[in-house]
């Protein structure tokens, strides 16, 4: 039996073999493009140099605003997802989301140039670039949703040619073609949409269009939680920039901005680790090879701080060298000092990109998105610092440094408990569920039905992993925020797989919004507006409190038919509870497959 299943191992071996060898050539073919990129601006003269510096540094803050936390939540779902039609409603939902967003942003731009070319880029003269700015973010939005789906697909080496023809040829091509800074972002712009379109063109035509409505709910479900950190990300890189273009001048920050090109080239090359890994370790959680994916994120912290250490003397060790090739005529000393600064973020940059795809396929809630937030607050505090002494300069630079170290020391916090929950679950195995019930405790409406308790205590395989949790102090805010320590306190202690609220409302929300982990709603009626509430005003308000719950929940269960009609979304997922056998497994089959991170059950077309 061994020797049968050889053949297969090494085959899949030989393909992952493949997939990294490809990736990485795809990256560093990115990442000579981007330096050859800069190099040809460079031609252009200092001044364009900067401006062309400062347009992709904003392209790269404005682009996740329009992406809605796509860029991960995309290739998540799609290999989560079994073959078939609900993968292609997954980029239909996607790109109508995309193409939305990025033309209202290409109208804005027509509309309002000035306004923005100041809000943005910190400078009314740089006006012209608006438009062509705007076109890059749609065309950048495009190739985004491409290469996501292609990847989440598991179709590696076709993502890898749109990744190099998208993000090495267009950019370079752009320069080979014109010598003008405007017509070069138009060039870039416009490549990125062509080639993107080209690529989706065979799934677009593959069958009628379809308004795919379950499948951009999903889609927004995970990516909207991560949309402030995927700005705050941007920010990290993007602010101290447009601080010194605020306050110094396009010059000084355009040597920030190199500095942070230079540290990106960084992430680019620890990129690859990070795209397979996505796709891979959502495979992994979702059939079960705990074993596999903890061996695997091990290796990868080791590898990865040794690399980029190497990478960090290096580069710091050549830098003058390095930087007089990137900028031919244009004189090297004025971007050196920021450059050096900014690059001892090296490790600690490489450390979140090549890891941060662990936190996103196995937490639905957005870690890494709070870790960002977080690590953003520091750099803004260091800014306010650099203000306070009016350190000029590359002292701006520092608040990358410090944003980023601490982000990778949260990250590799984070990563140590994902760790931990892996080597967990192989002990206990892998149909073990461990359940935290939240309750709210008061009206006798919210009692879980007979079905409800079957279907808990079969899911759980044993009461002692099931824990019950009455929430209390419900009526005030600091009421609320009390009883958020002390459910992270038995969140901490339990180590549940799923929550389960059994009422929607403040009970439904508290429980998204405080858990870590996927929770499973259970909607009466009344908390959907069936039961009148003391005046119009707290009535609606608790029927929003149940209809946001609703939208963010792993799984939704209703006690009625009318309860599920009074949803604004995702009725056609929810389970009904009428207190039967055949809705307790139902039941039960949800809470195992919120607990283990398995993808929706594929839904008709909406």
């Amino acid at each position: 039996m061994s020797g049968a299943g050889k053949p297969a191992v090494t085959g899949r071996w030989r393909m992952l073999r493949s997939d990294h060898a490809h990736t990485y050539a795809a990256e560093g073919a990115v990442m000579v493009a981007t330096l050859l990129v800069y190099r040809l601006a460079a031609g252009l003269g200092g001044e364009d140099l900067d401006a062309y510096i400062l347009v992709r540094r904003t392209l790269s803050f404005v682009q996740p605003m329009l992406m809605l936390g796509l860029a991960v939540g995309l290739p998540r779902l799609v290999a989560m997802t079994a073959e078939g039609p609900q993968r292609r409603r997954y980029l239909l939902a996607a790109l109508r989301i995309t193409l939305v967003l990025s033309l209202t942003a290409v109208v804005l731009a027509s509309l309002f140039p000035a306004v923005l070319s100041r809000v943005l880029l910190g400078n009314a003269e740089l006006q012209p670039v608006v438009v062509p700015l705007a076109l890059m973010v749609l065309g950048l939005c495009l190739h985004t949703v491409a290469y996501s789906y292609i990847r989440g697909a598991h179709r590696t080496l076709q993502a890898n040619i749109l990744q190099v023809i998208g993000l090495a040829l267009v950019p370079v091509l752009a320069f080979v073609f014109s010598k003008d800074l405007i017509t070069v972002l138009l060039i870039t712009g416009g490549g990125w949409s062509l080639a993107a379109l080209l690529f989706m063109l065979p799934e677009l035509l593959a069958a009628p269009l379809q308004l795919a409505r379950t499948e951009r709910v999903a889609l927004l479900r995970y990516g909207l939680p991560r949309i402030p950190g995927d700005l705050a990300y941007a920010a990290l890189f993007t602010v101290p920039v447009l601080w010194a273009a605020h306050r110094s001048g396009l010059a000084e920050s355009g040597q920030i901005g190199l500095g942070v090109t230079l540290l990106n080239l960084v992430a680019a090359g620890f990129a690859p680790v990070s795209i397979l890994l996505l796709p891979q370790a959502a495979r992994a959680i979702s059939t079960g090879d705990h074993h596999g994916l903890e061996q695997r994120i091990a290796r990868l912290e080791r590898w990865t701080l040794l690399m980029a250490l190497i990478a960090l003397v290096a580069v710091e060790g050549t830098l003058p060298w390095l930087l007089d090739i990137y900028l031919g005529d244009v004189p090297v000393a004025p971007y050196l000092p920021a450059s050096r600064l900014i690059f001892l973020a090296a490790p600690a940059l490489a450390y979140f990109v090549a890891l941060r795809s662990v936190l996103d396929a196995y937490h639905t809630s957005p870690r890494n998105g709070v870790n960002i937030m977080l690590a953003m607050l520091v750099a803004l505090a260091t800014l306010v610092l650099v203000q306070l002494l009016d350190l000029a300069g590359p002292w701006p630079g520092l608040a990358v440094l410090t944003g980023l170290v601490y982000l990778a020391f949260r990250t590799r916090r984070d990563i140590g408990q994902v760790r931990s929950e892996l080597r967990r679950k192989v002990e206990e195995g892998h149909r073990l569920v461990r359940l935290m019930v939240v309750d709210p405790g008061v009206p006798v409406s919210t009692a879980p039905t007979p079905s409800a308790r079957r279907a808990e205590g079969s899911a759980t395989m044993s009461d002692a992993v099931m824990e019950l949790f009455a929430l209390n102090g419900r009526a005030s805010l600091v009421g609320r925020w009390r009883e958020r320590r002390r459910f992270k306190e038995r969140l901490r202690a339990l180590r549940p797989d799923v929550v389960h609220a059994r009422s929607g409302g403040i009970t439904g929300l508290f429980a998204v919004l405080v858990s870590p982990v996927p929770v499973v709603i259970t909607f009466d009626g009344e908390d959907l507006g069936t039961a009148p509430a003391a005046g119009r005003g707290r009535s609606w308000l608790r029927r929003l409190r149940s209809q946001v719950a609703a939208f963010f929940a792993a799984g939704i269960i209703c006690r009625s038919e009318r309860a599920r009609e009074l949803l604004w979304w995702r009725g056609e997922e929810a389970v009904i509870d009428d207190d039967s056998e055949a809705s307790a497994a139902q039941v039960r089959q949800l809470l195992i497959r919120a607990a283990f991170h398995h993808s929706p059950p594929e839904t008709k077309p909406s």
